[in-house]
């Protein structure tokens, strides 16, 4: 019996690593991902927040890593999207070339871009959801 149980793990494990592999790529792990205020300088804030006013520009921030840490993990489709109230608002298509490891992401829209409600920003790579991060945006100040 316990050659049995070990013999299982041992074929799920080889299932997840082909699964991973399956598409020829390096599979990413997420660091982090938050969403803050970022303003029109190159800077944002690096302090999560989940309330936003419609004056300010939300800026979804994701770092990804990968091994092995000295090569790249290659070119990648990256899509985010942007919903009010369940409606998509949004959707900027980039190809990404990840290099080097940590490999870190922004994006950025208006809070008048989206309009006061519950909100969502979904991050895709490669077609498949990797992220997504639900906020809210509220017509005045967001404290």
């Amino acid at each position: 019996m316990r050659k049995l149980a070990i013999l299982l793990i041992a074929v799920m494990v080889a299932a997840v690593s082909t699964q991973a592999h399956a598409s020829g790529k390096t599979p990413l792990e997420k660091v982090s991902a938050l969403l803050t205020t970022g303003g029109d300088d190159a800077r944002p804030k690096r302090e999560a927040m989940s309330v936003f006013a419609v004056a300010d520009v939300v800026t979804y921030i994701v770092t990804v890593r990968w091994q092995p840490i000295d090569k790249g993990a290659g070119w990648r489709h990256v899509a985010w999207r942007w919903y009010i109230d369940g409606q998509l608002v949004s959707e900027v298509k980039q190809r990404h070339h990840f290099r080097p490891t940590p490999f870190e992401m922004w994006a950025r829209l208006p809070g008048t871009s989206l309009g006061a409600g519950r909100a969502r920003v979904e991050l895709l790579i490669d077609g498949q959801l990797f992220d997504a991060q639900d906020f809210e945006i509220r017509s005045g100040p967001a404290m």
